[in-house]
Protein backbone atom coordinates (compact mmCIF):
# COMPACT_ATOMS: atom_id res chain seq x y z
CA UNK A 1 0.00 0.00 0.00
CA UNK A 2 1.32 3.24 -0.83
CA UNK A 3 2.10 5.58 1.52
CA UNK A 4 1.94 9.74 0.77
CA UNK A 5 3.86 12.73 3.25
CA UNK A 6 2.15 16.17 2.16
CA UNK A 7 3.60 19.41 3.27
CA UNK A 8 2.88 22.83 3.05
CA UNK A 9 5.57 24.29 2.31
CA UNK A 10 6.74 28.36 2.92
CA UNK A 11 10.61 28.56 4.04
CA UNK A 12 11.76 25.67 5.83
CA UNK A 13 14.69 24.08 3.31
CA UNK A 14 16.25 22.60 6.46
CA UNK A 15 12.87 20.99 7.66
CA UNK A 16 12.31 19.58 4.73
CA UNK A 17 15.52 18.10 4.24
CA UNK A 18 15.29 16.58 7.85
CA UNK A 19 11.73 15.02 7.23
CA UNK A 20 13.38 14.17 3.87
CA UNK A 21 16.27 12.05 5.72
CA UNK A 22 14.41 10.68 8.27
CA UNK A 23 11.76 9.24 6.14
CA UNK A 24 12.77 8.49 2.61
CA UNK A 25 12.63 4.92 3.47
CA UNK A 26 9.55 4.89 4.69
CA UNK A 27 7.33 6.99 2.08
CA UNK A 28 6.14 5.95 -1.53
CA UNK A 29 6.06 9.73 -2.52
CA UNK A 30 6.42 12.93 -0.59
CA UNK A 31 4.01 15.63 -2.02
CA UNK A 32 5.47 19.33 -1.35
CA UNK A 33 2.67 22.32 -1.61
CA UNK A 34 4.38 25.55 -2.48
CA UNK A 35 2.65 28.77 -3.54
CA UNK A 36 3.39 32.71 -4.79
CA UNK A 37 1.55 33.84 -1.70
CA UNK A 38 1.63 33.34 1.98
CA UNK A 39 -1.56 32.08 3.13
CA UNK A 40 -1.93 35.93 4.54
CA UNK A 41 -1.72 36.94 1.02
CA UNK A 42 1.86 38.48 0.97
CA UNK A 43 3.93 37.19 -2.75
CA UNK A 44 6.30 35.51 -1.96
CA UNK A 45 9.05 33.99 -3.55
CA UNK A 46 8.90 29.72 -4.90
CA UNK A 47 11.88 28.82 -2.50
CA UNK A 48 11.48 24.87 -2.94
CA UNK A 49 11.55 25.55 -6.65
CA UNK A 50 14.61 27.76 -6.42
CA UNK A 51 16.55 25.22 -4.28
CA UNK A 52 15.32 22.35 -6.10
CA UNK A 53 18.26 20.70 -6.71
CA UNK A 54 19.76 21.12 -3.02
CA UNK A 55 17.04 17.71 -2.76
CA UNK A 56 18.48 15.75 -5.90
CA UNK A 57 19.06 12.77 -4.17
CA UNK A 58 15.50 12.57 -2.86
CA UNK A 59 13.99 13.69 -6.21
CA UNK A 60 13.06 10.03 -7.10
CA UNK A 61 10.09 10.09 -4.44
CA UNK A 62 9.49 13.43 -4.51
CA UNK A 63 7.17 15.99 -6.34
CA UNK A 64 6.83 20.07 -6.43
CA UNK A 65 2.83 21.23 -6.43
CA UNK A 66 2.61 24.60 -7.55
CA UNK A 67 -1.06 26.45 -6.23
CA UNK A 68 -1.33 30.08 -7.08
CA UNK A 69 -3.61 32.16 -3.84
CA UNK A 70 -5.63 34.99 -4.08
CA UNK A 71 -4.73 38.33 -2.59
CA UNK A 72 -6.54 38.51 1.13
CA UNK A 73 -9.16 41.11 1.31
CA UNK A 74 -10.67 40.00 4.58
CA UNK A 75 -9.89 37.90 7.40
CA UNK A 76 -11.84 34.65 6.53
CA UNK A 77 -9.71 34.88 2.87
CA UNK A 78 -6.47 33.62 5.37
CA UNK A 79 -8.00 30.53 6.15
CA UNK A 80 -9.86 30.27 2.81
CA UNK A 81 -5.84 30.65 1.31
CA UNK A 82 -5.11 27.79 3.35
CA UNK A 83 -7.95 25.46 2.61
CA UNK A 84 -6.91 25.84 -0.81
CA UNK A 85 -3.96 25.31 -1.04
CA UNK A 86 -3.95 22.11 1.19
CA UNK A 87 -7.09 20.93 -1.27
CA UNK A 88 -5.50 21.63 -4.84
CA UNK A 89 -2.46 20.34 -3.68
CA UNK A 90 -3.48 16.82 -2.68
CA UNK A 91 -5.91 17.06 -5.40
CA UNK A 92 -3.25 17.67 -8.11
CA UNK A 93 -0.59 15.85 -5.79
CA UNK A 94 -2.39 12.62 -6.09
CA UNK A 95 -3.97 13.05 -9.61
CA UNK A 96 -0.34 12.32 -10.81
CA UNK A 97 0.96 10.01 -8.52
CA UNK A 98 -0.25 6.29 -10.13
Amino acid sequence: MPIYDFSTFNHELDLLEIRLYELYDYITLFLNVESNMTFSGKAKPLHLKENWSRFARYHKKMRRIEVNLEPVNKPMDVWNNEERMRDEGIRLGLLNSA
